[in-house]
């Protein structure tokens, strides 16, 4: 009987190691660390309000992730508790949870994503996907950040500087077509304040082209070129001829794959039976199933109206070209339709200060998001307003940031940001002046071009700490006049240098004449 109950317990103990194994009261250091002081879980997302809590089990995959060796077994149904254990060790223990998050914030993106819409894709169109392609640095890159180059996406989220984040669980890469599909979270900061539990982004490959262009090779791989450049800068991607039929492509490069795999079983099986690898044989075998299958959904997804591949009809010509970025080619096709052709806008808005800032340069990820600090105090803030010499003011810190590049944006060799401040009650109606530091401790002026005495706009090509005060009569310091007035200043100038030219001519005849 004995020997019966040991063994009953042994098999359960293996069944369910996780619910016996080591739910004791002695808690390991490795296991103190990843609570917080109170020896709670601090989770950096909001307290579900419904009976699905995705954004908890969201939150808990990602602390696994980071936390190598880390799984979740349970979760409480009012969310209070996580049991979570150690896989190495078997160490378990239920904690409570600590939810660290922003209830504006969390207000903020639950009235964003009201009419958030089910079940649609998302897409990243024409220069959109040249964009990211510019920015992607490597295989690994490029498996993640899609969805931040989509305007449609971003506009949801009134392209604030919440990100989107699908966690990649599904997808592919084929020649003309990228997905992302998976569960997506919006983030501000590293804090989740709302998930989905599927959501799909697609890049067609695919350029568009004016409805004139003729439709042969080399004028669409000529109207593809002068697009890209036209919105990149010439010699940032290089554009080749690639070949024609799109479906023979596809369907010649299944039937050689399958064609090997098969000659490969048919030399293993050749083999006497003793000296066949007989786990080799499992694998190509179903290697060929799944390329078998793969040429067949393909073949139903290209010739169904409905279909993922559908879109490939469209291909002008049947001719399909590739883009040379740095070491790496993707490949696309020309489509003639004026209408489709889309110079996206770099914007970002920051959510507790309303600061917006966009461009029309193109070397911007889209991805980036734009980050401010107010400032009120520290040494740095009292060191500014002592060299500004000025008591109202509103002082920002702001930086851009890309995740797909891993860097901050600061400066840009060739092009322009257009900064857009709300001004504060006490400032409007003023001359403000939006004022920078450099690092040689020479103040910079910055003038007001736009006419809304509740906001400050000006042109800048880097970002730093910037004070928006009211303007110092008889400032001898450098002024940056941008739009207009820029225009205006060097007009000016150049009439005066013109009438000095004929004052001086004219003196010159006199003299000659005398």
């Amino acid at each position: 009987m004995k020997k019966i109950l040991a063994f009953v317990l042994t098999i359960v103990m293996l069944l369910g190691c996780t619910s016996f194994a080591f739910a004791t009261e002695e808690m390991s250091d490795e296991f103190k660390a990843i609570l917080n002081e109170d020896g709670k879980l601090e989770l950096k997302v909001i307290k579900p309000e419904s009976e699905y809590g995705d954004e908890v089990y969201f939150a808990l995959d990602r602390l696994c992730m980071e936390h190598g060796g880390l799984i979740f077994t349970d979760v409480s149904s009012d969310y209070k508790t996580a049991t979570l254990e150690l896989f190495e060790t078997m160490e378990s223990h239920t904690v409570e949870i600590e939810y660290v998050y922003d209830e504006s914030t969390k207000e903020a993106v639950a009235e964003l994503m009201a009419d958030f819409p089910d079940n649609k894709d998302f897409y990243v169109k024409d220069m959109e996907i040249i964009n990211y392609w510019l920015n992607c640095a490597g295989d690994e890159e490029q498996k993640y950040g899609l969805d931040n180059f989509s305007s449609e996406l971003k506009s949801y989220l009134n392209f604030t500087n919440f990100r989107f984040s699908i966690d990649d669980r599904s997808g592919g890469d084929d020649p003309f077509l990228t997905i992302r599909t998976g569960i997506a979270a919006v983030y501000s900061g590293d804090t989740i304040y709302y998930t989905d539990s599927d959501l799909t982004v697609k890049a067609e490959h695919v350029i568009y082209v004016s409805d004139d262009t003729v439709t042969d090779k080399d004028s669409l791989m000529a109207a593809a070129q002068e697009r890209i450049d036209a919105y990149a800068g010439e010699g940032k991607v290089e554009v080749s001829y690639g070949g024609q039929g799109i479906y023979e492509m596809f369907i010649n490069d299944y039937d050689t794959t399958i064609a090997q795999i098969e000659a490969d079983i048919a030399e293993e099986e050749a083999k006497p039976a003793q000296e066949q690898d007989v786990l080799k044989l499992m694998e190509l075998r179903n290697e060929l199933g799944n390329y078998q299958n793969y040429k067949t959904y393909f073949i139903e997804q290209y010739t169904n109206e409905d279909g993922e591949y559908y879109y490939y009809h469209k291909a002008e010509g049947g001719y399909w070209f590739k883009a040379a970025v740095g070491e790496k080619e993707y490949s696309f096709f020309v489509v003639k339709d004026s209408d489709g052709m889309y110079e996206p806008t770099y914007k970002s808005a920051d959510f507790g200060t309303d600061v917006e800032i966009s461009s029309d340069d193109s070397s911007i990820p889209l991805d980036t998001l734009v980050s401010v600090d107010k400032l009120t105090e520290g040494d740095e803030y009292e060191a500014i307003i002592s060299k500004l010499g000025v008591e109202e003011n509103e002082t920002f810190d702001i930086k851009l940031f890309s995740n797909i590049v891993n860097k901050f944006i600061t400066k840009l060799e060739n092009g322009k940001f257009q900064v857009k401040i709300p001004v504060k009650d006490a400032l409007k109606n003023k001359t403000i002046i939006a004022y920078y530091i450099d690092e040689n401790g020479k103040v910079v002026e910055y003038e007001d071009i736009d006419d809304d005495d509740s906001t400050v706009t000006f042109e800048t090509d880097h970002f730093s700490i910037y004070t928006l005060a009211e303007s110092a009569e008889g400032s001898t310091e450098e002024t940056t006049q941008t739009g207009d007035a820029a225009n205006a200043a060097v007009w000016c100038m150049m009439m005066a240098v013109a009438v000095c030219g004929t004052f001086y001519v004219l003196s010159r005849v006199k003299k000659v004449n005398a």
